[in-house]
């Protein structure tokens, strides 16, 4: 399953990384959209190491934010349409996403604890994390514009 990951660009601030529970984490949400309302909103898009898995975590919210429903084929088409199924491992790997995933929110919610990144436990004078200032408040972060590829989701989701 891991054969369909994507570049990485980004390192976790404790050292810890756990593909796993960000898998778990991203099926859970493509089988059961209204956990981004439980334990799924603890997360940023930030929180994720891995670049495809940040891209797919923002397109689910963009969705969520516009009242659309999700699944892997919709993500997986509102993608083809931007150019970046590809980016992410094609379709297969939002197809594995939802193997074997359990949707209950106690479990859900210790993968979600297995993603955010622990603090680091030195931070120089004056730096705080994001959430540290509280931005884990319930407020989501902006989603970047994917690019002007006049693609939409399916279902009325705009790019």
């Amino acid at each position: 399953m891991t054969g369909h990951v994507a570049a990485i660009d980004a390192s976790p601030s404790c050292g810890l990384y756990s593909a796993e529970a960000e898998r778990a984490c991203l099926g859970a949400a493509l089988l059961e959209n209204g956990l981004l309302h439980g334990p799924l909103a603890e997360l940023a898009i930030d929180d994720f190491f891995l670049a495809a898995n940040r891209e797919l975590f923002a397109l689910m919210l963009e969705a969520d934010e516009d009242r659309q429903p999700f699944d892997h084929s919709t993500v997986a088409e509102s993608l083809r349409e931007r150019g970046l199924l590809e980016s992410v491992g094609g379709y297969g790997c939002l197809s594995d996403l939802i193997d074997c995933i359990v949707t209950d929110e106690g479990l859900v919610s210790r993968h979600v604890g297995s993603v955010i990144p622990a603090p680091p436990s030195r931070e120089a004078p004056g730096q705080h994390r994001p959430q540290d200032l509280g931005a884990r408040s319930g407020s989501r972060p902006p989603i970047a514009d994917a690019g002007d590829s006049g693609g939409s989701f399916a279902g009325g989701l705009r790019p």
